[in-house]
């Protein structure tokens, strides 16, 4: 298995956040993905459909997991504690 230092990132997103030492990109993602979950989570509170109204809930975990996501890869990528 070749050295992890030297695979090429498998994604645009983990070459982009392996780029970010100052977090500014990851920050970006994360608010984007943030404001993507409370407009989803604002149309659930105003009130959908049942089917729609699940299809909201699984977004919003998504869009919660894909933070999780670009923060841990950061922190991967920087070997240091996530801020």
């Amino acid at each position: 298995m070749p050295n992890a230092e030297a695979r090429p990132g498998l994604l645009d997103l983990e070459v982009a956040l392996a780029a970010d030492a100052d977090h500014s990109k990851r920050d970006e993602i994360a608010e984007r993905l943030a404001a993507e979950a409370r407009s989803v989570k604002a149309a659930l509170d105003r009130g959908l459909a049942p089917q729609k109204a699940e299809e909201a809930r699984r977004m919003i975990k998504a869009l919660f997991a894909a933070h999780q996501v670009v923060r841990a890869v950061w922190q991967f990528k920087h070997k240091a504690p996530v801020r």
